[in-house]
């Protein structure tokens, strides 16, 4: 299969048969377990979104940013094509290879040249060469993680300054980033870590200038008020994020064990998914298939992603697949 992102179930079952239902989906960094949202009151599907409505003063304390420097978006995706149109003039565009194939995308699309390296050395090498550089911090699916130093150097050496910090797995535990600053964006996605990407709902960074600028490129009740209301209950919950990040943690781990026990090592190793890098990822991600498993099959880099089991279902399946790679290695 040759899909460009994760989830895409119902394309799986129309290659290989079966049902959604039937399907075991390992093939996006979705946290398995979705903030238990209430039962959704009348009210919020009658009335139109409001900005008034307190989400941005919710978002703004759970971020540890001031309101003026939070919008809210219909997902981070948004921003990710928005954000090139910020800058009229024909920009160097500095990232690291096999990342999220939307970033280069939508810089492309906007006209601006694309620089591609592969390593963090070389990114910090070429970027007094360009104007912006744009960053996923942890890198997905690479699970790099730069520390605060080389962000420093990184947005002191680039010519304008631009940086763009796709921070949509940085919910689980502290992160490294930069401060607010001029020129300086970051994403942010209730989707991953709260396991509702269903909603759409995300959040940009930056400072008050920047934040008027790009909310002059959203139309009228772009983030739905279902997205709003049920952001406002899941960026308030604090309990719970403390013990969502801890399973995270432990089922992550828990993965990494069932790798090893069937002689795989993971390559890398996030809160959210692994990477396991072998010349036979086509015909792990075949055997996967044809037992209904779904994982990412990630090919520029010889490797498989697969996200979190949660239920016995999940767990039994992968390890039927794993048993089946043991079999015939």
């Amino acid at each position: 299969m040759r899909y460009q992102h994760g989830g895409r179930l119902h394309a799986a079952c129309q290659s290989y048969g079966g049902t959604p239902e039937q399907w075991v989906d390992l093939s996006t960094g979705i946290a398995p377990w979705a903030y238990p949202l209430p039962r959704v009151p009348e009210s919020v599907w009658q009335r139109l979104p409001e900005t008034e409505d307190g989400l941005i003063d919710v978002a703004a304390r759970y971020y540890g940013v001031c309101p003026t420097e939070c919008l809210a978006i219909p997902g981070s995706q948004w921003a990710i094509e928005q954000i090139p149109y910020c800058y009229s003039n024909r920009l160097v565009v500095l990232m690291l290879a096999n990342g999220y194939s939307e970033h280069p995308r939508a810089w492309r699309n906007a006209g601006h040249h694309i620089i591609e390296v592969t390593d963090i050395n070389e990114l910090i090498a070429q970027s007094p060469n360009c104007d912006a550089c744009v960053l996923i911090q942890p890198h997905n699916p690479l699970g790099i993680v730069l520390n605060e130093m080389q962000l420093q150097q990184i947005k002191h050496n680039l010519r304008q300054g631009i940086i763009v910090i796709d921070e949509a797995f940085a919910d689980s535990r502290p992160n490294p980033t930069l401060p607010l600053a001029m020129n300086t964006w970051k994403l942010r996605s209730v989707g991953k870590f709260f396991g509702l990407a269903g909603i759409r709902l995300g959040f940009v960074l930056a400072t008050r200038a920047q934040i008027k600028q790009l909310s002059l490129r959203q139309s009228p009740w772009s983030v739905s008020n279902l997205a709003r209301w049920a952001g406002k209950l899941a960026l308030n919950d604090t309990a719970w994020q403390a013990q969502q990040a801890s399973r995270l943690q432990q089922q992550s781990q828990c993965l990494t064990t069932s790798l090893a026990d069937h002689g795989i090592t993971p390559t890398i190793q996030t809160d959210y998914f692994v990477t396991i890098v072998s010349e036979q990822h086509r015909e792990w991600e075949e055997m996967a298939a044809h037992s209904q498993l779904l994982l990412r099959h990630l090919p520029a880099i010889h490797s498989l992603r697969l996200g979190l089991p949660a239920q016995e279902k999940e767990w039994n399946r992968l390890r039927q697949w794993l048993s089946q790679l043991k079999q015939v290695s």
